[in-house]
């Protein structure tokens, strides 16, 4: 039978990504995936500050490169969010995606960077340049 894919996962195996953004932090949550079936993921990080987000893609980018089975990519879910439609999100997080943002996540990179963002509120050529 073929495995699931899930592009969002915040964590698994008591561990969430915004807590350990390290290529342990990455194994531990696909092996608690893989369990279930989950052949291929998506490690995702909630709205967080910069530095917090180069954290979790270098991590994800080092755990791919290590050949941690399932890893696929990373999901950065915000912090380019509407406070009108924010969920859990923190919102004193959200901030524009501007040229750092769109430098840090152009980076190439081992795997699939998906950004979560607000299309409404961003500049269209920083998203066409960021992706």
């Amino acid at each position: 039978m073929p495995g699931f894919i899930d592009t969002q996962v915040n964590g698994g195996g008591g561990v969430l990504l915004n807590d350990e953004p390290t290529v342990e932090g990455v194994r531990a949550i696909a092996a608690a995936h893989a369990r279930y079936g989950t052949t291929a993921l998506m490690p995702t990080l909630i709205s967080d500050t910069p530095d917090r987000i180069a954290l979790a893609l270098d991590a994800v980018d080092q755990a791919i490169g290590a050949g941690v089975p399932g890893v696929v990519g990373v999901h950065i879910e915000g912090p380019f969010l509407n406070v009108a439609r924010k969920g859990i999100h923190d919102a004193g997080r959200f901030r524009l995606l501007d040229e750092e943002m769109v430098a840090l996540l152009a980076k190439p990179r081992r795997g699939v960077t998906m950004v979560t963002i607000a299309p409404e509120l961003a500049n269209i050529d920083h998203i066409r340049r960021a992706l």
